[in-house]
């Protein structure tokens, strides 16, 4: 039996209401208003730290009806040399990360991510749009890079349930995106910040 359009209307307003960028929208509003407290205050800019970093990385915004890569099992050589097994979302989220700034100073490491792409974020426009915006920016870079250069990938067909063996050139890849994506968020949750508070 088919739901009513008001039921499926409502469903999707309440799934709407869950989205990253719904929540950074709410919870920017949340930090502006003058009557919230210093405590919600400080949860809203913890939230929004915590959402705006999530929606720039590229498999939270796209899925493969795979749970955002967390069902792709994957084997490649770590850092250290040998054999490291993964899930592809946790690749994303953690191995092409330490593979880029390997274990050196986070605040240098932002320091030296502004210097690098000031210019850039400046003349094209990175704090620009909504969030809405920069997800769809990260969809479509999991689409070209973290799906789209997955040995075995095509589109609308399922990949094979095994572990899936990452080369070195999808690393090499993968780390361009995140250096960049990463300070897209930086920048990104800096100016959400800067205008809210300015206020």
């Amino acid at each position: 039996m088919s739901r009513s359009a008001e039921q499926r209307t409502r469903t999707s307003t309440a799934r709407r209401d869950r989205c990253a960028s719904t929540l950074i929208v709410t919870h920017r509003k949340n930090l502006a208003d003058v009557h919230s407290s210093a405590a919600d205050k400080k949860f809203a800019i913890q939230v929004l730290t915590h959402l705006i970093g999530d929606i720039h990385q590229p498999l939270h915004a796209a899925d493969n009806d795979d749970r955002g890569g967390n069902e792709i099992n994957v084997v490649f050589t770590g850092v250290g040399g040998g054999t490291k097994k993964a899930n592809l979302h946790s690749v994303w989220d953690n191995d092409l990360v330490e593979r880029q700034f390997r274990g050196r100073s986070e605040v240098a490491d932002a320091k030296a991510l502004v210097e690098k792409f000031r210019a850039k974020a400046e003349d094209e426009g990175w704090v620009k749009g909504t969030p809405d915006d920069w997800v769809a920016e990260s969809h479509k870079i999991a689409d070209e890079v973290a799906y789209g250069q997955l040995p075995g990938f095509a589109c609308g067909r399922d990949l094979e349930r095994g572990r899936i063996r990452l080369p070195a050139e999808y690393f090499s890849a993968g780390q361009a995106v995140v250096e960049v994506q990463i300070a897209k968020g930086g920048f990104r949750l800096a100016d959400v910040l800067n205008r809210v508070l300015g206020e």
